[in-house]
């Protein structure tokens, strides 16, 4: 058996043929891990002009969660990995 099959290696496979592809190299199968991301904003106490409150510091975190359900943090631009489902994709 082959470890680490790389599904962003293939970015135009739909998941069946992901899939196939992962078989025919050797590999048993492949390992579903979803990114979630999470803005984190801090505001102050005073206002902008159109009346809502000042943010002084704003920050995208980026987690992923595998199989598991084991979430750990990924560092800048994880998103450049992932591809979005295809319609006939289970979501």
């Amino acid at each position: 058996m082959r470890y680490s099959f790389m599904s962003f290696s293939c970015p135009e496979l739909s998941l069946p043929a992901m899939l196939d592809t992962a078989a025919d190299l050797g590999y048993a199968g492949i390992e579903p891990r979803v990114l979630f991301f999470l803005e984190h904003a801090i505001q102050d106490a005073s206002l902008t002009r159109a009346g809502r409150r000042r943010v002084i510091s704003k920050r995208m975190l980026y987690v992923e969660l595998d199989a598991a359900g084991n979430a750990r943090h990924v560092e800048y631009a994880p998103y450049l990995d992932y591809r979005p489902l295809d319609p006939d994709e289970p979501g």
